[in-house]
């Protein structure tokens, strides 16, 4: 879609990355081959949802009002792992009554990047890039996004 997007508008440089990621109890050890076969939570309609229904096809698939109602079913046994944003993930997996649960390592689907859209050919896009770039070099964007738990994404940056 980006690249559609990016006919009509202009994009800055990348600022941080998102992408659906599996929870699940810290004690479990899963591969990516093992998810399709799981009782697994989604936020009813959400990019979590699509990627487990369309992308893996988990057959055991209780899709919920939220994220966190899907967290909630792991939390309880309910369903042995939850797809959710990776955003999500990082701020509350490892904390308070999600302090059991863990992003599966090595598997994430539907990797995206996070950018700025400003008019086809404006004069910003070049300045916009620079200050990205510069408050990365000097630390005011790292800080910005670990604050907020964002994932960054310096590679787009270099």
């Amino acid at each position: 879609a980006s690249d559609k997007l990016a006919q009509q508008i202009d994009l800055s440089v990348a600022y941080a990355k998102n992408a659906q990621v599996v929870i699940v109890n810290k004690d479990a050890t899963i591969t990516a081959d093992d998810v399709k076969n799981l009782t697994v939570a989604v936020e009813n309609g959400s990019a979590g949802n699509i990627v487990a229904a369309n992308d893996i096809g988990v057959v055991n698939l209780n899709a919920l009002p939220s994220q966190m109602d899907a967290l909630l079913e792991v939390v309880a046994g309910a369903s042995q792992a939850a797809i959710i944003d990776l955003t999500m993930a990082e701020s509350v997996i490892g904390k308070n009554q999600f302090a059991d649960l863990k992003i599966a390592e090595g598997i994430s689907y539907g990797d995206e990047v996070f950018a700025v859209g400003l008019r086809k050919g404006s004069n910003l896009t070049e300045k916009l890039n620079k200050f990205l770039k510069d408050k990365y070099a000097d630390g005011t964007m790292t800080a910005l996004l670990e604050k907020y738990q964002v994932s960054l994404n310096t590679a787009a940056l270099a």
